[in-house]
């Protein structure tokens, strides 16, 4: 009866995989042994057409990759959507490190399952994580694979304040040109009284900004939660934070344990 469900689960899966990919039967026995290799984790035949099938989708030349490649990128595929992270986005973000970055079929494995493990030390759902990543990738790419590790000191600054990483982002993009950034530091120096450099500020990288901006604030001695409202607001709309709770959250942030996070 084990034997004959099994099968019956593996020729729906291999359906379900032909429909999504229009392939027929071709991963047929990719399927089967992906399922079968990794069964005690819980991984069905059903789990292994839906690794496949991103890999299909999202990682164009998968199917002119050599055997072995193909094996490890299934194999990881499938057991981090077992730690919460999806197929879409595990697949995705191995595409764009591999073309984008040149990373080796293993670099990229290995770099995607570190970022799903780093999520469990920042107390993070690996799945947000991850996404989290491939979002902010469009942001950092430029610095290569420094951006994990910029990318590390975002998030971490993110759980101490209590917000996404996508609102530290876009704080920190206020100082992306030469005119954005002397506009930005000449009114928050205006605003608290403090000497913060706009050069200086360009030519940082974006965790390096969201922490100098707000140490500046905190070393004038001054609590953004205790200001008046019309400072609060205009502190605020300088550094392109429309919501004041989400303001207070990142201003007043506890510097201490930022840098506890960071240490995580």
């Amino acid at each position: 009866e084990a034997t004959i469900m099994l099968a019956t689960q593996a020729d729906k899966a291999t359906a379900a995989f032909a429909k999504q990919t229009g392939t027929g039967t071709t991963h047929r026995a990719s399927i089967a042994n992906l399922s079968r290799e990794y069964r005690e984790l819980g991984v069905t035949t059903e789990d292994a057409s839906k690794a496949i099938g991103s890999l299909f989708v999202n990682m164009p030349g998968y199917t002119s990759m050599a055997a072995d490649q193909q094996r490890e990128l299934e194999r990881s595929v499938v057991t981090l959507e077992k730690l919460g992270v999806a197929t879409e986005d595990s697949t995705a973000l191995m595409n764009d490190l591999m073309k984008s970055q040149k990373l080796s079929t293993e670099q990229a494995i290995q770099q995607t399952q570190e970022l799903a493990l780093m999520a469990e030390s920042l107390q993070m759902r690996a799945s947000d994580f991850v996404k989290g990543f491939t979002e902010a990738r469009k942001v950092l790419a430029p610095y290569g694979r420094e951006s994990v590790k910029i990318f590390k000191n975002i998030a971490a600054a993110a759980q101490a304040a209590g917000v996404e990483t996508s609102s530290l982002l876009q704080m920190a993009g206020k100082f992306d040109t030469f005119n954005d950034s002397a506009e930005t530091a000449g009114k928050l120096n205006a605003i608290l009284g403090s000497q913060l450099s706009a050069t200086e500020l360009l030519t940082m990288s974006e965790d390096k900004r969201i922490e100098t901006v707000i140490r500046s604030m905190q070393a004038q001695g001054k609590n953004f939660k205790e200001m008046d409202k019309f400072t609060q607001m205009a502190i605020a709309q300088t550094l392109g934070i429309s919501d004041l709770n989400e303001a207070q959250k990142i201003l007043g942030m506890d510097v201490a344990g930022f840098q506890n996070y960071q240490a995580k």
